[in-house]
């Protein structure tokens, strides 16, 4: 049994060793007496094979997409039987299951009811859900048909930490402006992947209706559809405002990119945690996003710039209202509600949760300082 005395162990699947998300969790958990290890989803069981290793505490689950989403349904099928396999035998073996639940499902939805289906049974074999804010955690307890009457898993929100010390930030807005070739004209920026639930079909078409001076930069790497990305390289071609760069960004241009901003932009259809609203407030940067998932919460600093995704010209009149709006005070605001999300806290937190999935008796827990203790999300 785990104990103050001895550290907790806890293997993290599906895990990435360039995801700043993790990374900052798993170092931020080894001040906290937990030592993480890794899984990889290509083994034959992603799970049990990590187990010769040592059977951990705790088996934490992140991303499951590679766990259970395939293009073939059979597959599907088989993944999903492995996985929750592996889960009841961890259950049986005392083995504590945490599932921080990123996504409701797969973004791009090959096989929605097979993939939501199998969820609610991994959800059912944790001991804890771990949702990133309120409102998420309403979506995913009806999404996922959470017993909350105690027959299910524990329900915990624990925020999702800053970026304020991922990366470098020591180009001035002068600098990454005149790296950018841009003047003083307001610049929106659309940073990531670029993906079809993310919406920049809709942003290029908000923005290229706006007038006047303002520059869009649309920074990420390309569609894997290739008819989508010629269509979206030649929509942004038709206005001279918008510059494109469908590629990988080196980390090292990151802060160059965002110091050079106005506001970054996150049109997405859907969401449920955002890592890149935190990336944009981790900077300073003002964020324009739909009010919906987690950015309701997360964004609660701005709520001027949250706008109705239903609403027709919504993101339009989102951008138009962005750009007479004072959106170095926004940043500000962003940047210090950001940094309320401490990684101390959150890791402090997030080892109760392990605790409580381990059954560590309560008078063998590690305490946790008060004043490490992040905020809950809220809404203002």
């Amino acid at each position: 049994m785990t104990s103050p005395a001895n550290d907790m162990e806890v293997l993290f699947l599906c895990a990435f060793d360039d995801n700043p998300y993790q990374v900052e969790l798993r170092d931020a958990l080894a001040d906290h007496g937990v030592r993480v290890r890794t899984g990889d989803h290509t083994e034959y069981l992603p799970v049990l094979g990590r187990f010769r290793h040592g059977r951990p505490d705790v088996v934490h689950l992140h991303w499951l997409d590679n766990l259970l989403v395939s293009h073939n349904p059979v597959f599907s099928v088989l993944l999903g039987l492995r996985l929750l396999f592996e889960l009841a035998v961890c259950r049986l073996l005392g083995v504590g299951v945490v599932w921080t639940v990123h996504n409701v499902l797969h973004h791009e939805k090959p096989q929605p009811r097979l993939e939501l289906f199998f969820r609610r049974l991994v959800a059912r074999l944790c001991d804890a859900l771990v949702l990133h804010s309120a409102c998420a955690q309403g979506r995913v307890v009806d999404a996922y048909d959470v017993p909350m009457d105690g027959g299910g898993p524990a329900v915990v929100v624990v925020p999702h930490g800053h970026f304020v010390d991922s990366y470098e930030n020591d180009v001035s807005r002068e600098a990454a402006r005149e790296w950018l070739g841009v003047g003083d004209e307001p610049v929106f920026l659309f940073f990531g992947n670029v993906r079809p639930y993310k919406g920049v079909d809709d942003l290029v078409a908000a923005f290229k209706r706006l007038d006047g001076d303002a520059r869009l930069f649309v920074v990420g790497r390309a569609l894997d559809d290739d008819a989508a990305d010629a269509r979206l390289r030649a929509a942004c071609a038709e206005d001279d405002r918008i510059s494109t760069v469908f590629q990988f960004v080196p980390e090292a241009d990151i802060q160059r990119y965002m110091n050079a901003a106005d506001a970054l932009v996150l049109p997405f259809d859907e969401v449920l945690t955002s890592g890149s609203a935190i990336l944009g407030m981790s900077f300073g940067r003002a964020v324009v996003a739909p009010r919906i998932g987690c950015l309701p919460d997360v964004l609660a600093a701005t709520p001027e710039l949250l706008y109705d995704p239903d609403e027709p010209d919504a993101l339009y009149e989102a951008l138009s209202e962005a750009r007479e709006a004072d959106l170095e005070d926004a940043g500000r605001r962003n940047f210090e509600r950001v940094r309320e999300y401490d990684w101390d806290g959150i890791a402090a937190r997030t080892r109760a949760v392990y605790e409580d999935a381990a059954g560590v008796p309560p008078s063998e827990r590690r305490a946790a300082p008060e004043s490490n203790a992040s905020p809950e999300p809220r809404n203002e």
